[in-house]
């Protein structure tokens, strides 16, 4: 009897062996065609991210998608051909990627009607929340709610940083050194200071943020600052020798490559966001294949998860590559100025 039990139990745990071993995730690549379409598809265990790459006319297509490992594989079960554009099915449909003489283009763009007017803006999306600065503080496009922390008008707003629910600014009302943070909680409505141990120059850059934390790098007294807005703490981090930078973790660099390079974090982002010549692009993970956005770009205003916000001419403008190209707001100033004066949430 006992060696029956015994037999049951080897018996249990080799099955138990076998699905572990066939459900749990696992880097793999393979090849294979769907009516003549070469197609690599790949996921990565660590990003959790699968990989589809169509061969076609020795041109390379990339979709990507973050999804729930499965033991299937070969998941592509159509690919769509159309004026050398092409998509494909899974079990949804990619938005399509295009051909055109010498770029990678997204055709997908969403034409929001206007809803309403306030004031001098036009709204084209109220789903989501937009503060502006106005020389004292911000305030709420939609329901004109002020958060003013500034004795005296401040036309720009060169020194703020934006992550998660927050915005920082720096202290406009000193002058040359600050020792305080004006922080605003989106989340909560609620704006609040930070007093520092240290007096920060004007000279600075924020290099990034890591959890709660903001990187602060002060090139006039060559230091780098982390503050932690939750526990609103303040500490040195870097020494004579070296600074601290992001990517994927934390390592040291030499200090004055921090101070001459205004060096910032990376982060491992699905779809990466760039300008070269005034052109937008973005490449999804691991790529070195830039997919045409949109032209005629200055700046980035910032990137937010999968979405990159900037402006052409007197407008607000997010892409993301799930939800294609989308103006969400107009404002006749927005042809002068714009740089750190939008914050989306």
């Amino acid at each position: 009897m006992k060696k029956y039990f015994k037999f049951i139990l080897v018996i249990i745990i080799l099955i138990l062996i076998y699905i572990f071993l066939t459900s749990s995730s696992r880097n793999y690549s393979i090849n294979y065609n769907i009516n003549g379409f070469d197609i690599t598809e790949e996921y990565n265990k660590i990003s959790k991210v699968y990989k589809y790459t169509v061969h076609y006319n020795d041109k390379d297509y990339e979709f990507n998608e973050y999804k729930k490992y499965s033991k299937n594989r070969k998941l592509v079960k159509e690919v769509i051909l159309d004026n050398n554009c092409i998509s494909i099915n899974t079990d949804r449909y990619f938005n399509s990627i295009c051909f055109n003489d010498k770029y990678y283009i997204n055709n997908n763009k969403n034409y929001n009607q206007l809803i309403e007017k306030k004031d001098n803006y036009e709204i084209y999306n109220n789903n989501l929340t937009y503060y502006v600065w106005d020389g004292y503080g911000i305030r709420n496009v939609l329901n004109n709610k002020e958060y003013h922390f500034l004795n005296n008008e401040h036309y720009d707003n060169n020194l703020s940083y934006t992550f998660n629910n927050y915005i920082v600014f720096a202290d406009y009302n000193s002058s040359k050194t600050f020792n305080k943070l004006y922080v605003f909680d989106n989340k909560k409505n609620k704006l609040f200071n930070i007093k520092l141990n240290k007096d920060i120059s004007f000279d600075l850059y924020f290099m990034g943020h890591f959890n709660d934390s903001i990187y602060i790098f002060d090139k006039e007294n060559v230091v780098e600052y982390e503050i932690n807005l939750k526990k609103k703490k303040m500490k040195k981090i870097s020494n004579r020798d070296a600074a601290y930078v992001y990517d994927k973790n934390f390592y040291d660099i030499p200090i004055n490559n921090a101070k001459y390079n205004n060096i910032k974090f990376k982060y491992n982002y699905l779809y990466n966001y760039k300008i070269i010549d005034n052109k937008l692009y973005f490449n999804i993970m691991n790529s070195n294949i830039d997919v045409l956005i949109t032209e005629d770009i200055d700046d980035i205003l910032f990137i937010n998860s999968d979405y990159v916000y900037y402006i052409y001419k007197d407008s607000l403008y997010r892409y993301s590559y799930n939800d294609g190209l989308e103006l969400l707001l107009k404002n006749f100033e927005w042809n002068f100025s714009y740089m750190n004066k939008i914050f989306v949430f």
